[in-house]
């Protein structure tokens, strides 16, 4: 599968020139010359014989790349951008447009600009800004991904042209707090992210997250419904006993793409059909049914989703709040295109739901209707070419669907009829020419804004909504706006404040619209930054308009998770199999708005986990989108929880975790005698696939550290507790993680589900473990962990621990290490030592079994609280 190899800008100041060297094989010319004065376009025309070149690193010089060398001469280029074009006449070539500044020796450093479409096409094109990268020298490559060797030949031109117009904004910063961020987790899973959410018109609340193919996605229920039908008289409402306003509570419903089972898609099934990419959508209004498939809706909003595999979309839906699925393994391939790549599904009304996806074989997107909630789904309607689609939405007036691609462009389908579906579709560009949008995903919205108010406070639409578009170039965000069905947008406008020092890199934006014209709300990852590498420490952010049209807009913003989520580079390259920068967000995350106006956030986090997951908070404080509604609420009411919200126990060795389909409680942390770490019980899995539920040594329940001075002085011991340990079994791996001299340290003190949000990836990480070997022996040891620049931890082994036990009665291991043996490690690499009050976090662990095959058995937790070394 072909993807987009996206890089964040970094702010490099001018270097000096270097002689232009010759380059064996290169374009003709080999280079050019361009300044602040510039009029005319360098041109040049490509020479490789060129094909098969699946990435930028495979490519070989004159063979199936070719280099342009760009001599950029020092000036003033204020307002002005650098583009660079490739066209040829055959679509049916493919070639790929990179462009890195160049290092002294001629090799690639930063790269600044990119362009990687699939065929069928004509051209790739790009730009990046001189003021930023500075004076030098840039390489310009030509990648022959797919091509007639020695035929149609790429014609190249650079030009320098005026930035375009952007709006000027006003900002504030502060006036809305949001609530302490929950970690959503799931049994069996290592890793879950990119998180897709959706909130319906009573509240109910989803967030689902991928753990990769063929491990299937995750979903996750909150109840944000401040009253509910009284049980007892259906005409009336009662305040809701289980709304979490707090999102305190993630109610873990399983896994919705598992064709195992029905009730709950219980997480302890072998494996799912999908988990590649997953989108939800929920439909407008209560949904009755399908009285020809014999089905009894419950009286709830529809939930549909859609879960990628590597070759098709499964999909299904829900009728009870998620608690229950029709799964549909078919998928869309009934009447779809087979080979799908980057689903996203959008609701017209109570049962019309749209899905599009891009056939990556041939870079066209498809669009396909289902007017039963999502369960099926009817033929499928050429797109267009879109390189990547970027989100689909649907007007709730007339039916209008739009389709964007992070090109910039937007596809827009008009039915003949309200909910009819589209017989074509029509592609605009929506970004200004020239402009980078594609980090990753061109996210759009149609807003439901034009509305009659009635006198019983009630709306009806009255004509189709406004249009709204946000993308990062690499560095700051923008929000673009169409009032004519996508035909012509209005500049940008910014909505990163440019005097923020907090927010110097700026990606991955989305955005909501709110229910009167103008009324919008943005998220995005931001960092202090001025380079995308591992010494960025990045957060959420959020922003709110109510004026996204105006010449002049007005944006509040604040920060909206309560720790750095990700201290480390962020991929901004789409699917790097190997050798990638750090992929943990993944590459997208949202935000949604409740009933009264609250906004809710989905993302993804690494700080405290072996890889990323999901996390969740809520706007409790500040301007209600709905403030300009007649009668809406101008701020969030105060959060109010509540009377009966869902418990979070303990999990029980021993005890089943799933009753008649249920999954597994989430454990509580901390657990009941102050372990630090807890677990799902009986979740070890075998790859990416679950195992039968069953207690076992592999079983991790829950971790516990403490510190105390022995005869040796001050040692760290770490108890692991597993749901089996009758017998130690050969050939295992218990291991217990922390991390000494972290930043940003303090407990995230949700109950129940309590976290820590010091950054271990910026501390001295140790790991102490005990194994076993073929013949069962166990040894115990110690070592360090590094967070790598792809993303993973890696571990290396220092030497024998001070001790360690296995219990089979109480099922516990134990290991014990030395403060001198971590001290002397730490004073060889010059970093501070542990002293007695010094906090420990980034407390996690893992185990696995081995076989001649590899890992036959592994279980993952989720990141602890945190530990202080007792006085000595």
């Amino acid at each position: 599968m072909k993807k987009h190899f996206l890089f964040l800008p970094a702010l490099l100041s001018g270097v000096a020139l270097v002689t232009l060297p010759s380059v064996c094989n290169a374009t003709n010319p080999a280079g050019g010359t361009l300044s602040a004065s510039t009029t005319t376009a360098l041109t040049f025309v490509g020479t490789a014989p060129g094909t098969a070149a699946d990435s930028e690193p495979d490519g070989i010089e004159g063979v199936n790349k070719d280099t342009y060398v760009l001599t950029v001469l020092p000036g003033v280029y204020t307002g002005k951008l650098i583009s660079v074009t490739l066209s040829w006449t055959n679509p049916a070539n493919d070639r790929d447009l990179y462009v890195f500044k160049r290092n002294l020796d001629g090799s690639n450093g930063q790269q600044v600009g990119q362009s990687a479409g699939g065929a069928p096409q004509t051209g790739e094109s790009t730009s990046f800004d001189p003021t930023i990268y500075g004076a030098g020298q840039y390489n310009v490559e030509i990648i022959y991904f797919a091509c007639t060797p020695n035929l149609d030949q790429p014609t190249g031109a650079i030009t320098l042209f005026n930035a375009p117009t952007v709006r000027q904004a006003t900002y504030t910063k502060g006036g809305m707090t949001f609530s302490s961020n929950s970690a959503c987790k799931a049994p069996t899973a290592f890793s879950d992210g990119e998180p897709s959410s959706r909130v319906d018109a009573v509240g109910n609340a989803y967030v689902a997250g991928i753990q990769g193919v063929p491990a299937g996605v995750d979903l996750w229920y909150f109840d944000l419904r401040p009253t509910i039908p009284n049980p007892t008289n259906p005409a009336q409402t009662i305040k809701n006993p289980q709304y979490d306003p707090n999102m305190r509570v993630p109610i873990y419903r399983g896994k919705p793409d598992s064709p195992t089972t029905v009730a709950a898609q219980s997480q302890l099934q072998a494996g799912a059909l999908g988990g590649g990419d997953i989108d939800v959508a929920v439909g407008f209004g209560n949904y009755s049914g399908d009285a020809g498939l014999g089905l009894n809706a419950a009286p709830n909003p529809v939930l549909a989703y859609a879960s990628l595999t590597a070759a098709n979309v499964t999909v299904g839906r829900s009728l009870d709040l998620g608690k229950t699925f029709q799964f549909n393994p078919v998928g869309n391939a009934a009447a779809g295109v087979p080979i799908n790549d980057r689903q996203w599904m959008g609701f017209f009304d109570d049962h019309t739901v749209y899905l599009e996806y891009r056939n990556f074989a041939q870079g066209i997107a498809f669009a396909q209707q289902s007017t039963d909630g999502g369960l099926t789904y009817g033929p499928a309607t050429l797109v267009g070419t879109l390189p990547q689609t970027g989100a689909c939405d649907v007007d709730r007036f007339d039916g209008t669907v739009y389709i964007s691609g992070d090109n910039g462009q937007v596809a827009v389908g008009t039915p003949a009829s309200p909910g009819a579906a589209p017989s074509s579709y029509t592609i605009h560009q929506a970004t200004p020419p020239g402009v980078n949008v594609a980090n990753l995903f061109f996210p759009i919205r149609v807003a439901a804004d034009h509305r009659q108010f009635n006198a019983d406070g009630s709306s009806t639409l009255v004509s189709a909504g406004t249009v709204y578009g946000t993308y990062s170039d690499g560095a700051n965000l923008y929000l673009i706006h169409s009032l004519d069905h996508g035909a012509h947008w209005s500049p940008p406008v910014r909505v990163n404040n440019p005097a923020d020092t907090n927010l110097k890199l700026n990606v991955f934006p989305w955005l909501a619209a709110g229910p009167t014209p103008g009324s919008v709300g943005i998220v995005w990852y931001g960092t202090d930054s001025t380079t995308n590498n591992d010494n960025a420490r990045w957060r959420v952010y959020y922003a709110q308009t109510f004026n996204a049209t105006s010449d002049v807009p007005s944006f509040q913003y604040v920060r909206a998770s309560d720790h750095t989520n990700h201290a480390a580079n962020i991929s901004l390259s789409g699917l790097v199999l190997t050798g990638g920068p750090n992929r943990n967000l993944l590459d997208y995350f949202q935000v949604n708005f409740d009933p009264v106006g609250a906004a809710e956030i989905a993302y993804t986090d690494d700080h405290n986990d072996f890889s990323g997951e999901v996390f969740a908070t809520r706007q409790i404080s500040g301007p209600s989108i709905n403030a300009k509604l007649p009668n809406g609420p101008a701020k969030v009411p105060a959060p109010k929880a509540g009377s009966a919200l869902p418990a979070q126990p303990f999990a029980v060795p021993g005890a089943t975790p799933s009753t008649q389909g249920q999954p597994a409680p989430q454990p509580m942390q901390p657990g009941p005698n102050g372990e630090q770490v807890t677990d799902f019980a009986q979740d070890q899995d075998s790859g990416l696939l679950a195992t039968t539920p069953s207690n076992n040594p592999i079983d991790i329940i829950s971790i516990k550290y403490a510190s105390q001075t022995l005869a040796q002085g001050p040692v760290i011991t770490a108890t692991m507790t597993v749901s089996d340990l009758t017998v130690p079994p050969p050939n295992c791996t218990w291991r217990m993680f922390f991390a000494a001299n972290a930043p940003e340290t303090g407990i995230i003190a949700i109950s129940g589900n309590a976290y820590s949000k010091g950054l271990s990836d910026r501390g001295d990480q140790f790991y102490i473990q005990a194994a076993t070997n073929a013949q069962g022996v166990a040894s115990f040891t110690w070592g360090t962990a590094v967070r790598t620049f792809s993303g993973g931890i890696t571990t290396t082994s220092q030497g024998a621990a001070d001790g360690g036990t296995f219990n089979s009665s109480t099922r516990q291991i134990s290991v014990t290490v030395s403060l001198s043996k971590l001290n002397t490690y730490l004073g060889s690499i010059q970093h501070k030592q542990i002293a007695a009050r010094g906090t420990m976090c980034g407390l996690r662990g893992e185990t696995f079994q081995t076989n001649s095959s590899g890992i036959a058995l592994e279980d993952y937790t989720r990141g602890g609280t945190e530990f202080t070394i007792a006085k000595f």
